[in-house]
């Protein structure tokens, strides 16, 4: 397995203009598929706003639901594409012992909208936060999962640990690790 970690000081403006307009053709082609049941409105005040995940539980429930699909014989429809709601704090890692582990290849998780760097999502607490394996379906590998603007905070493991054949790239993109001292 193979992490790239990039952040904005080293990435050029022309890498991010290319990454952004990649990411806004994915976002607007998860809207045709049904991969994000459980997303909800991120803003409860504009019910037909931006819709994002609130708990890392929805994100797990919706890959395996699609994860199953292309196990009984369905195609995989990339992009899959995770929208975190801005704002929020996910603790499910030490309240529920949860670790989010992508299950779907290609699978992005961003915080934000638009992953701008004023959006604050972070992953509090817990052993290992993401765990990054081999798939679990036969013929289906996962080369790449990618994070972008996510902040882990609080983590007592690693906060991506794995456990992936070296055919598969973690890209964190303008992540921050918040480790705290003894």
């Amino acid at each position: 397995m193979k992490f790239q970690k990039k952040g904005t000081h080293e990435t050029t403006v022309m890498q991010r203009f290319i990454f952004f307009l990649t990411l806004a053709a994915a976002i607007g082609q998860t809207a045709s598929q049904d991969v994000n049941q459980r997303a909800v409105p991120c803003n409860e005040a504009e019910p037909d706003g931006p819709e994002g995940y609130r708990t890392i539980s929805d994100v797990m429930a919706d890959q395996r639901d699609e994860q199953l699909r292309i196990q009984d014989g369905g195609q995989p429809v990339p992009p899959y594409v995770f929208n975190f709601c801005a704002g929020v704090e996910f603790v499910e890692f030490e309240t529920a012992n949860i670790t989010l582990t992508p299950l779907l290849d290609g699978a992005t998780f961003i915080c934000g909208e638009a992953a701008a760097p004023s959006d604050v999502c972070v992953f509090n607490g817990g052993n290992n936060q993401v765990l990054i394996e081999d798939s679990t379906v036969p013929g289906y590998d996962i080369e790449s999962v990618n994070f972008i603007g996510i902040t882990f905070s609080g983590f007592n493991g690693a906060a991506v640990a794995g456990g992936a054949s070296d055919t598969t790239t973690v890209n964190l993109l303008d992540a921050t690790f918040a480790v705290s001292s003894l």
